[in-house]
């Protein structure tokens, strides 16, 4: 893995883990092979994963010959595996940072703290956050960045995702637009063969906000806008932080050649289809939908709550009563009873 030179941009790569080493070694190789001379190092937040995750991705590392080291994060500072404090990551060169988060913090939370160490090391330009199930192709890295420099009002970028697996299909040119008064997305170019032409003036009118599977950011707009809002835990939190960047001034772009592979919503059955959709999912998409839409669209609750108690009486008359009460649940703000979930999306 090359590392950016003093004068170029320096680019950190936050990704969350949980019970996903397999996919997070596959991503991993993905940024060793292709991740270019702007690639600074590489954050892995592992969300107190069972699966013995952390010892299993050092291992792999080291037997490439990667650099790695481990650290505990406790809700303030990180803690070297086997040695002192650090308030800040200076001391540490490697390129492959691996954390414990300390508990399942959720999707926004296991990124943010990726965020906090990268704050604190020893600089960056911007933040490139990508699922572990994901995998960059070559010139990724670049190209999002080129994408910054031809605009300076932006403060987030999507990239083209591409189904990592057979049928080869787009999942997404950069992102979704969103629509308030059902509290839905509607994926930008999902399901378009790889080949087609794309306007990219065209997508970057339509994004509402940046696919999380794969979004940068720059400096200057995290430090502005904040991290990302962990209320939610699951879902939600790509088109919270593209609001706020937004309302302070920002842009959306997206970088049409900057490739990526993802499997998409393997671990937490985040299907598409209603009735393939796993309960946890369903729950956090509905309750989130709740949320989001008080936070945002307050006017908006007369029409998303109508749609979303339509939604379930759907599933209630369709013989699916389980689900039709984990989103009962969801609606009224209950907590969920079911087993963990995952902290990737």
């Amino acid at each position: 893995m090359k590392t950016a030179k003093d004068d170029q941009p320096r680019v950190w790569v936050v990704v969350v883990n949980w019970n996903g080493c397999s996919d997070t070694i596959e991503c991993l190789e993905s940024l060793l092979k292709y991740g270019g001379p702007l690639l600074s190092g590489v954050v892995v937040c592992d969300n107190q994963s069972s699966d013995g995750s952390v010892v299993r991705i050092a291992e792999w590392l080291g037997s490439r010959g990667v650099r790695s080291r481990e650290f505990a994060f406790d809700g303030s500072a990180f803690t070297r595996v086997g040695s002192e404090t650090f308030d800040r990551a200076d001391e540490c060169g490697s390129q492959v940072i691996i954390i414990n988060t300390g508990g399942n913090l959720g999707f926004a939370g296991g990124n943010n703290v990726g965020i906090r160490y990268v704050r604190g090391s020893r600089g960056y330009e911007y933040i490139f956050f990508l699922n572990n199930d994901a995998a960059i192709g070559p010139g990724c890295i670049d190209a999002a960045v080129s994408r910054f420099a031809e605009n300076q009002e932006l403060g987030m970028v999507g990239c083209t995702i591409l189904n990592k697996e057979p049928p080869e299909a787009v999942q997404a040119f950069g992102g979704a637009s969103f629509q308030p008064w059902l509290a839905r997305g509607s994926v930008i170019g999902a399901g378009a063969p790889i080949d087609r032409s794309v306007n990219r003036s065209l997508v970057e009118s339509k994004l509402d906000y940046i696919h999380g599977a794969a979004l940068m950011i720059n400096r200057e707009c995290l430090e502005k806008v904040g991290p990302m809002e962990e209320d939610y835990f699951l879902y939600y939190e790509e088109i919270d932080w593209a609001i706020r960047a937004k309302r302070a001034g920002y842009s959306l772009g997206y970088a049409q050649s900057a490739l990526v592979f993802h499997k998409g919503g393997a671990t937490i059955g985040s299907s598409s289809d209603d009735s393939k959709r796993s309960l946890l999912s369903e729950y956090y998409l509905v309750r989130n939908a709740v949320r989001f839409t008080k936070k945002f669209y307050p006017h908006r609750s007369f029409t998303v709550l109508p749609f979303l108690w339509l939604k379930t009486l759907e599933a209630w008359l369709g013989g699916d009563s389980l689900r039709a009460k984990v989103r009962v649940r969801a609606i009224m703000g209950k907590p969920r009873c079911h087993e963990p979930i995952s902290a990737t999306q």
